[in-house]
């Protein structure tokens, strides 16, 4: 089983699963903060924007580089590096993955992305409301169904 836990009720249905549990083998109960990886919205917003770059700087500069090189490129500039230790023993830098970030990570990179790319190249990313407001962790504004 497990448990994501918000509000009192919720560690109340977990201390009642508890109590329903055998104990004729040992288990184990594991707390910690939850940590939401990246969201599918983000996922979507995150290769449409590559690929809007890549073609705007195709377009207007005559410079051809894939979308995931552009990805590659700016997770370099703004998520940095894990360090990892080989067999060997041997320490490298990787760049940090974008699968491994939190929604709150994943949020600021892509800020980061679409304020690089207006103040780089004057781009103004796509923001298709079906996922730009649940990518960024916005709630999408209202419509006035009085004005035309």
């Amino acid at each position: 089983m497990k448990f994501i836990c918000h509000k009192q009720e919720d560690i109340e249905e977990v201390q009642s699963a508890l109590s329903t549990v055998s104990l004729e083998k040992p288990i184990e109960v594991t707390i910690k903060e939850y940590n939401l990886t990246r969201s599918d919205a983000q996922n979507k917003l995150m290769h449409l924007w590559f690929n809007e770059i890549s073609k705007h700087v195709h377009l207007t500069q005559d410079i051809i580089f894939s979308a995931e090189v552009w990805k590659d490129e700016l997770k370099e500039k703004f998520l940095g590096f894990d360090f990892v230790e080989r067999p060997s023993g041997k320490v490298v830098a990787q760049v940090k993955k974008t699968s491994k970030c939190s929604v709150k990570e994943l949020s600021e990179f892509l800020e980061k992305v679409d304020h690089y790319c207006v103040t780089r190249f004057e781009l103004m990313l796509p923001r298709p409301s079906e996922i730009y407001f649940k990518a960024m962790g916005l709630s999408p504004p209202v419509k006035n169904i009085f004005t035309k």
